[in-house]
């Protein structure tokens, strides 16, 4: 038996030849199993080595066909599992190429979610619990979820992210305008925004002097009521 670096990426190819055939087999593995095995180069190897190394066989061709889903967009772990599964590749092959790709860093949770979280605060205007039903969505993991919502997420400025966009919409609604308030208040909640966060960029309006707010605190003033407050900031 010989063994090369396959075309592709983790993968190694291995030349066989079987004693009752005078030809040579080919297989592709993925590289750990073939560094677990502790085979070398030129040694005898049992058909149950062989038969793990076909089963690994196929879990290379699940990992090849994620190559090309990774090079088209992020994937979380869980996603590309998914996706994997859904072009007809088993549980286990999937989980093991998904696995494979994670070790070797290809993919890269915590990265991607710290640039998916600053899009969609920076672009999109989402608030924190909006970004984190996102990630949730996209197949992120609990704890790489809750790593960037108690640290990175703790350095953006949701309170000014929601003041731009309330600029966005026009403003805030006049005074005696309950219904735009309601209104006004519903969006913002949908968009992932805190009870806190909305008053702070109610604050900012205020004392930049818009002139959505008739050029006085008071018609800036959101009442806020039992109805509005906001319970699912956690997730």
């Amino acid at each position: 038996m010989s063994a090369r670096a396959a075309d592709i990426p983790l993968a190694v190819e291995l030349t066989l030849r079987y004693n009752d055939s005078p030809e040579d087999v080919k297989l592709l593995v993925l590289r750990s199993v073939w560094e677990s095995s502790g085979i070398s180069t030129g040694d005898t190897v049992t058909a149950e080595t062989i038969a793990t190394f076909e089963s690994s066989g196929r879990a290379v061709n699940a990992l090849s066909r994620a190559f090309i889903l990774l090079s088209a967009a992020d994937n979380s772990k869980r996603s590309l599992v998914r996706k994997l599964r859904e072009r007809g590749f088993a549980q286990s092959d999937a989980e093991a190429a998904a696995r494979e790709l994670c070790i070797a860093g290809y993919i890269n949770e915590p990265e991607q979610i710290s640039r998916i979280a600053s899009i969609l605060a920076e672009r999109r205007l989402y608030g924190r619990r909006r970004i984190i039903e996102e990630l949730y969505r996209r197949g992120y993991s609990p704890e790489n979820i809750n790593h960037w919502r108690n640290s990175e997420s703790l350095e953006l400025d949701f309170a000014a992210i929601c003041a731009k966009l309330i600029a966005r919409r026009g403003g805030l609604p006049p005074k005696n305008d309950t219904a735009g308030k309601r209104k006004l208040l519903s969006y913002l909640y949908r968009r992932g925004f805190s009870s806190d966060d909305i008053r702070e960029a109610v604050r900012y309006i205020a004392e930049r002097g818009d002139d959505s707010c008739d050029g006085n605190d008071d018609g800036c003033d959101i009442t806020y009521d039992d109805t509005c407050d906001d319970t699912t900031d956690d997730i």
